[in-house]
C-alpha cells in the first residue's frame, strides 16, 4: 500500500510539472511513473490475498479441532472450500501474467509513440521545441526532480530490502520500477541543471525527450522477452515464481552491489537448476563489479582525449558551447595533436578535415548515375529524374554579320525561355573553421543551397547556345566568383577552390537533344566548310604567288595601281593642270614598278608565266629581226646578180622539194613506147604508185 501510494503521488507531482512547463521530456517521464501502477495494485491484490487465505487456514484448523465432524469434512472436501486458496491460485497464475502482458504493451506502445511524437516536435519540418526557457523554471524542475528522485531511491531501497525474506520477494517487481523512476528523475535533475547554470539552456532536455521513451520501450521488450521465456521455463515445486514485470536491468539499479548474484539467479531461474554454483560463476560473482567499475573508469578516460589527425582541426563543446582553444586571439579550432577535455557526455569533440577538399554537387543530376550507361544527351543516364535549369533563349539572329553583339547574352527581342539540364561541381576548402561550425546547422547545406541559387541566377542570364559551347568554359570562373561572395556574405568561413559543369544537355524528351545535336551538326559542317575554303584559298595563292602574304600584298598593289588610273583619267576629263597630271603620271609609275617588283619577287605560277611570257617575247623578236636581217641580204644579192639570184633561189627549191621523192629518169629522145615496171612487193613503191594515181 505504501509503494502503491507513493508511485501514485510521484506520477501526479510529474503530471503536474509536466502540465506546468509544457516539456515533452517531462511528458513522456510521467507517462513513464503512470506505468508502475498495475504492477503495485496486483501486488497488493497477491499480499491482501496471502492475508485472507491465511486467516481462512487459520479458521479451518481452529474448526477441525473442535468439531470432528467438521474436521471429516474437511478432509474430504478441503480444497473445495478453501475460496481464498483457490482466489490466490489465480492470481498466481493469471493475474501477474496479465499485468506483465499489460505492463509490457503500455511500455513498448506508449515508448515509440511517444519517441515519435517527441522526434516530429523537435526535429521534424516543423519544430516546436520546449516552453522552458529561464533559469527560474530550471530551479523549480530541480527541486521536484530531487523530491522525486529521493522518495522513489529510499523507498526502492527499503522495499528491496524486504525481498531478502523469501515471502516478500515478489516485490522485487515493485522496488525495481521505483528505482527506474528515480533514474529518470536523476536525468531530469541533470538536464535542469544545464539549464540553471547556463542561462536556459534546453541541450539535455531535447535528447532527453527521446531518451525516456526509449527506456520505456527497451524496458517494455525485455518484459516481453521475459514473458515468452518464462513460458517456456520447467517450475520447480515450492518456488517463488519471478513475473515477466520484474525487470532484471532495473533490478540492479535496486541491488548494484550483488551484480554477480542477480546474474546467477537469472540464469538459474531459465535453466532450472544451480548452474551458478560453478566455480566459474562465484569468480564472476565476485569479479564482476570491480570489471565493471574499471571499464567504466577506462571509458570516461578515453572519452576525455581527443586525437586529431594531421588534416584536421576539431571543435570541442562543453554543455552545447564551444570552448575556445585562445580565447584572447579568438580561436576555437584545436590543431592537430593529443589534446584533453571533460569527460562524456558532458563535453564532445567533432572532428572537421580542413586540410581537405570537399566537393558538392549542384544543378540537375542530384542522383547517382547509372553504373555502366553512357552518358549522352539521348538517353537516360540517372537513376532519378533530372531537373532543368531555365535559361534565356538563343538570339533569333546568329553571327555578326546579322548584327549580334554578343552571343552570351540574352537577346531582349527574343520572346520565350529554354531549359537545360547541367551538373554544377563546385569544391571548397574550409578556411575559417570558427565561423564554418558557427554559420549553420549544416553549412555543407547551406554551401549547396547557395551554390543552387547562384547557377540558376546565371544559368537564367545566358542563352542556351552559348551554354552548350564555348560559354561552358567562362562560366566555370564566374559561378566561382559568385559563389564564393555569397558564402562570405554568410560568413561559413570556407574557400571555394573549383566549379566546372562537369556535364549539360538540353532535355532528353519530345527529341529535343536530338533537335540540338542536328543543330550543332550543321554548324560543324559549316564551319568545316568555311575552313576547307580557307585552305583552298590559301593553297590558291600560295600557288600563285608563292604565300599567301605575298599574294595578298601584290593584289593591294595592283588595286592601288587600278585606282592611280582611274584617278588620272578623271583628272584628264575635267582638264586638271599639267602639274597635278605629271604627278599622279610619277606615281602610277612608281607603283608600277612596285607591283612589277612584286611580281618579279613571287615564287609561285604568277611568276613563271611572266618568266615564260617574257622568253616568248625575246624569242618572237630575235626571230623576227634575223629574218628581217636575212630579207636584206638576199635582197642585196638580188640587187647584184639578179638571174642568178633567181636560178639559184629555183634550184634551191627544187632540190629542197625532190629531195625525199623517188625520181624515174626517162630518155625524150627514144621513140619507143615507154614502160615502167614497178616492183609491187616493195610495199614503198606500192604506195607511192597509188598516191600518184
Amino acid at each position: 500500500m505504501v509503494g502503491l501510494a507513493v508511485q501514485l503521488i510521484l506520477s501526479l507531482a510529474m503530471l503536474v510539472v509536466g502540465l506546468w512547463a509544457q516539456s515533452p521530456a517531462l511528458t513522456a517521464a510521467t507517462w513513464h511513473l503512470f506505468g508502475g501502477m498495475p504492477i503495485w495494485i496486483i501486488l497488493l491484490l497477491i499480499y491482501n490475498q496471502h492475508r485472507l487465505e491465511r486467516i481462512e487456514a487459520l479458521e479451518t484448523e481452529q474448526l477441525a479441532r473442535t468439531d470432528t465432524e467438521a474436521a471429516a469434512i474437511f478432509d474430504e472436501h478441503g480444497i473445495d472450500l478453501q475460496l481464498a486458496r483457490r482466489r490466490l491460485d489465480r492470481l498466481y497464475s493469471w493475474g501477474l501474467n496479465a499485468v506483465s502482458v499489460l505492463v509490457a504493451i503500455y511500455l513498448l506502445a506508449i515508448g515509440l509513440w511517444r519517441f515519435l511524437a517527441n522526434y516530429q516536435a523537435l526535429y521534424g519540418d516543423a519544430p516546436t521545441g520546449s516552453a522552458i526557457g529561464d533559469r527560474a523554471r530550471g530551479g523549480v524542475l530541480v527541486c521536484v526532480a530531487v523530491a522525486v528522485a529521493m522518495t522513489a531511491f529510499l523507498v526502492a531501497r527499503y522495499v528491496s530490502g524486504m525481498t531478502r525474506v523469501r515471502e516478500w520477494q515478489l516485490l522485487r517487481g515493485g522496488a525495481a520500477y521505483l528505482m527506474g523512476n528515480a533514474a529518470v528523475a536523476v536525468l531530469v535533475i541533470v538536464a535542469s541543471g544545464v539549464m540553471v547554470l547556463f542561462d536556459g539552456s534546453d541541450a539535455v532536455f531535447k535528447p532527453l525527450a527521446l531518451a525516456v521513451p526509449a527506456i520505456m520501450a527497451l524496458i517494455g521488450f525485455e518484459c516481453s522477452v521475459a514473458f515468452l521465456l518464462g513460458a517456456y521455463r520447467p517450475r520447480r515445486p515450492g518456488e517463488v515464481p519471478r513475473p515477466a514485470f520484474d525487470s532484471r536491468v532495473l533490478g540492479f539499479l535496486t541491488s548494484p552491489e550483488s551484480i554477480g548474484r542477480i546474474i546467477s539467479e537469472t540464469i538459474s531461474y531459465q535453466f532450472g537448476f544451480e548452474i551458478s554454483r560453478s566455480w566459474f560463476y562465484r569468480l564472476l560473482g565476485k569479479a564482476i563489479t570491480p570489471m565493471i567499475a574499471f571499464g567504466l573508469f577506462m571509458l570516461v578516460l578515453i572519452s576525455s582525449a581527443v586525437v586529431v589527425g594531421p588534416h584536421e582541426q576539431a571543435i570541442i563543446t562543453r554543455f552545447g558551447r564551444i570552448v575556445p582553444y585562445d580565447e584572447p586571439a579568438g580561436r576555437v579550432a584545436f590543431g592537430p595533436g593529443l589534446h584533453l577535455k571533460l569527460p562524456w557526455p558532458i563535453s564532445r569533440a567533432e572532428k572537421y578535415a580542413v586540410g581537405r577538399i570537399h566537393q558538392v554537387s549542384v544543378g540537375s543530376i542530384t542522383t547517382k548515375l547509372k553504373p555502366g550507361v553512357a552518358i549522352l544527351w539521348t538517353n537516360p543516364h540517372t537513376e532519378g529524374p533530372e531537373q532543368y535549369l531555365v535559361t534565356a533563349p538563343a538570339p533569333l539572329r546568329y553571327g555578326r554579320e546579322a548584327g549580334a553583339a554578343d552571343d552570351n547574352s540574352a537577346d531582349a527581342s527574343t520572346p520565350g525561355m529554354s531549359l537545360v539540364a547541367a551538373e554544377v561541381i563546385t569544391q571548397y576548402r574550409v578556411s575559417e573553421l570558427g565561423k564554418y561550425v558557427n554559420s549553420a546547422q549544416d553549412p555543407q547545406a547551406m554551401l549547396t543551397a547557395l551554390a543552387d541559387r547562384c547557377v540558376s541566377a546565371y544559368f537564367v542570364a545566358q542563352n542556351i547556345d552559348a551554354l552548350l559551347t564555348r560559354g561552358r568554359l567562362d562560366a566555370g570562373d564566374a559561378l566561382k566568383q559568385q559563389i564564393q561572395a555569397a558564402a562570405d556574405a554568410m560568413g561559413l568561413g570556407i574557400e571555394i577552390v573549383f566549379v566546372g559543369i562537369t556535364g549539360i544537355h538540353p532535355p532528353q524528351q519530345s527529341e529535343v537533344a536530338a533537335a540540338f545535336q542536328e543543330q550543332i551538326g550543321a554548324l560543324q559542317e559549316r564551319q568545316s566548310m568555311i575552313e576547307r575554303a580557307q585552305q583552298t584559298a590559301i593553297e590558291t595563292l600560295a600557288a600563285v604567288a608563292g604565300s599567301r602574304d605575298q599574294a595578298l600584298a601584290t593584289r593591294n598593289a595592283i588595286a592601288r595601281l587600278d585606282q592611280l588610273k582611274v584617278e588620272l583619267e578623271r583628272r584628264r576629263a575635267a582638264g586638271d593642270e599639267p602639274e597635278a597630271l605629271a604627278q599622279l603620271t610619277r606615281q602610277i609609275d612608281e607603283q608600277t614598278a612596285e607591283v612589277e617588283r612584286l611580281l618579279m619577287a613571287a615564287q609561285g605560277e604568277a611568276a613563271i608565266a611572266i618568266y615564260d611570257a617574257r622568253a616568248y617575247r625575246w624569242k618572237i623578236a630575235i626571230t623576227e629581226r634575223a629574218q628581217a636581217e636575212r630579207f636584206k641580204s638576199e635582197l642585196l644579192a638580188y640587187d647584184r646578180a639578179p638571174d642568178y639570184y633567181r636560178s639559184r633561189q629555183y634550184l634551191n627549191t627544187l632540190a629542197e622539194g625532190l629531195k625525199d621523192a623517188r625520181k624515174i629518169i626517162v630518155n625524150t629522145d627514144d621513140e619507143r613506147p615507154r614502160v615502167i615496171r614497178l616492183d609491187l612487193t616493195d610495199a614503198a613503191s606500192s604506195l607511192e604508185f597509188l598516191e600518184g594515181q
